[in-house]
């Protein structure tokens, strides 16, 4: 019987969907986190960000599926933005079947753990295209056999550059009397920053736990609010 190793240090990463608001907050705290010494990004869109450590391969989503993963971690980020018709990184709904055949062949190349970015609205039943295709996508993902499997699904994300607070300390008040009266309504449907949800992907994976995780928006508000989870380990 085999034995699952997984690493702690010297970790390799490769991130898909780095052109997307967490994506790009994704390859920014990965070049700078101490535990990975290497990491890959696969994607369409070029981009003239050079970053240390940071190797770059430009392809369609469709070539990805005959790449080598060679890597600790994959982090599979594809938010909206490429779901939605007119969205800034659309991808065709062709390339929609691809993306869980990513998943599956960085598992057959032993890939241990896997982040992925779904959403709170991706629903395999829903009578909404975008929703239901992400659904089924995430319903794939979650088949696949990875030692690790960590999903996240917050509501809306914003972007880092984005200063409002959701309405300031006042309406945060207000809100939580309201939550303790609708069961955390508000909560579990409050945006959350691009930024928190790349350091939570790259937190969990850390941990170092077997089996299969799901964090949505309510587990990343309180992630976000606990001060000893602002900042990433930068390199020495």
């Amino acid at each position: 019987m085999s034995v699952t190793t997984i690493s702690k240090d010297k970790k390799k990463a490769i991130l898909i969907g780095y052109e997307g608001f967490v994506g790009k907050n994704l390859l920014h705290q990965l070049s700078q986190h101490q535990v990975y010494d290497h990491v890959k990004v696969l994607g369409e869109a070029r981009t003239l960000q050079q970053l240390e450590h940071v190797e770059y391969a430009f392809m369609p989503v469709s070539a990805m599926v005959d790449e080598t993963y060679d890597c600790d971690d994959l982090f599979l980020c594809y938010d909206a933005s490429f779901f939605n018709l007119g969205g800034k990184h659309y991808i065709s709904k062709d390339n929609y079947k691809y993306i869980p055949k990513i998943a599956l062949k960085a598992q057959r190349d032993g890939v241990n753990q896997i982040m992925f970015l779904s959403s709170k609205n991706a629903v395999s039943d829903s009578l909404r295209f975008t929703r239901r295709i992400r659904g089924l996508i995430e319903e794939s993902v979650r088949k696949i056999d990875f030692w690790a499997k960590h999903i996240f699904r917050p509501a809306t994300i914003i972007g880092e550059e984005t200063d409002t607070n959701w309405g300031g300390n006042v309406a945060d008040k207000i809100g939580a009397q309201i939550d303790e009266y609708t069961g955390g309504l508000l909560k579990r449907n409050r945006p959350i920053e691009a930024s928190v949800i790349a350091r939570a992907m790259i937190e969990v994976a850390q941990q170092v736990k077997k089996g299969e995780y799901i964090y949505r928006s309510d587990w990343l508000q309180d992630y976000d609010k606990d001060e000893t989870n602002q900042a990433i380990k930068p390199r020495k």
